[in-house]
């Protein structure tokens, strides 16, 4: 399966630029996921791979084959591009049954009554419905519904696989099964697979690599441990869970390490950094989970004085309010604390550099 290029893509819809001359790589047979809030551009920016919208510039390429360039006034339609599309309403036709909805895609490109009954009941055996190709979509649930659309997405041999928030018309139980059986799936078949989705789980958890967008750009690229645990800007670690901010001025100690000087701490944080930061205040990134907590008659209890103020059990997980001298942070724990009054320290290597730029990543993958 050959990957897809997408180099300098632009769109404005009247004066609102819905994508800024963005540019990524998905590589052969990986995963690559666009994550981010409604309105950033990861949908249009799927739309316009699958040939269902029109760039104002850019081009977008699979292995040899040129899709679309602005220009050269290429704009192959869609039919013709070879691509599985998996839209988030599924646009399953309620008076087909199964097996007719799957072969819509077969029959639009004037394949064979026998090749379109070995291929439907070949799609619809991977996942696993081929015993309800006779059914009509209103006799399916919603997650049964959600393997038609991809079956119908697959039928035609596909080289690459398109999918745009699948699982949100899905409870939260259907849906981790979902995610599962889905990867599972696509990895068995080596499909190259752009995931469009506003949800961090299903990010971290199916993709190869993440493109954080906001605004019409990517913000911030890499394997989900990657941008999870070095968000690189202010945005990404917000919307990929939880985070605390602790800003102040920097010096350097040696090499990439530095202080952090904090404006709200009683202390400073040690990091590491490629670069130095910027003049000026700078602002780190701390995980809850990054955050230690020692009730003080522990004989190694180190760190800042802290005070718990509220405290939320979260099933596998507390998530404790803590003020640390001006300063309020969230940490958590997998085990409760007994005290009000605690240490709070930061995990070696947990703190990252961050900036509020909106910087796009070209040719990030």
């Amino acid at each position: 399966m050959p990957e897809i290029s997408v180099k300098l893509l632009s769109k404005s819809f009247g004066p609102t630029r819905v994508l800024d001359r963005i540019s990524f790589t998905v590589p052969d047979k990986q995963l690559v996921t666009l994550l981010g809030p409604s309105g950033c551009g990861k949908t249009t920016t799927l739309m316009a791979i699958a040939g269902f919208n029109n760039p104002d510039g850019g081009t977008i390429s699979h292995g040899e084959r040129v899709l679309f360039d602005s220009g050269q006034r290429r704009d192959l339609p869609a039919e013709q591009r070879d691509l599985g599309v998996v839209f988030q309403s599924y646009a399953l036709w309620p008076h087909l049954t199964v097996g007719e909805n799957v072969a819509f895609p077969l029959k639009i490109r004037r394949t064979g009554r026998a090749e379109i009954k070995r291929r439907v009941g070949e799609v619809l055996d991977l996942v696993e419905l081929g015993h309800r190709v006779d059914a009509h979509p209103q006799e399916l649930s919603g997650g049964q519904q959600q393997r038609v659309a991809l079956a119908r997405a697959l039928a035609h041999g596909p080289t690459a696989l398109l999918l745009d928030e699948p699982f949100s018309n899905l409870d939260a139980k259907l849906r981790d099964r979902a995610r599962e059986w889905l990867g599972r799936l696509q990895r068995e078949l080596g499909m190259t697979t752009v995931f469009v989705t506003h949800d961090q789980t299903e990010a971290l958890a199916m993709s190869d690599q993440i493109l954080v967008m906001n605004g019409g750009r990517i913000v911030r690229a890499g394997s989900p441990e990657e941008v999870y645990r070095r968000p690189g800007s202010r945005f990404a670690a917000q919307f990929l869970g939880r985070c605390n901010f602790l800003t102040g001025s920097t010096r350097q100690i040696a090499g990439g390490e530095y202080l952090l000087e904090a404006l709200d701490l009683p202390g400073t944080v040690r990091f590491h950094a490629p670069t130095a930061p910027p003049p000026g205040l700078a602002t780190l990134a701390v995980r809850p989970e990054s955050l230690l907590l020692t009730e003080p008659d522990a004989g190694d209890a180190a760190g800042w004085p802290a005070q718990i103020l509220r405290t939320s059990f979260l099933g596998d997980h507390y998530l404790h309010t803590v003020r640390v001298g001006a300063q309020v942070l969230e940490a958590q724990t997998t085990r409760p604390v007994a005290t009000s009054t605690v240490h709070v320290s930061i995990a070696e290597d947990a703190a990252s550099l961050v900036t509020d730029d909106h910087e796009e990543f070209d040719n990030v993958l």
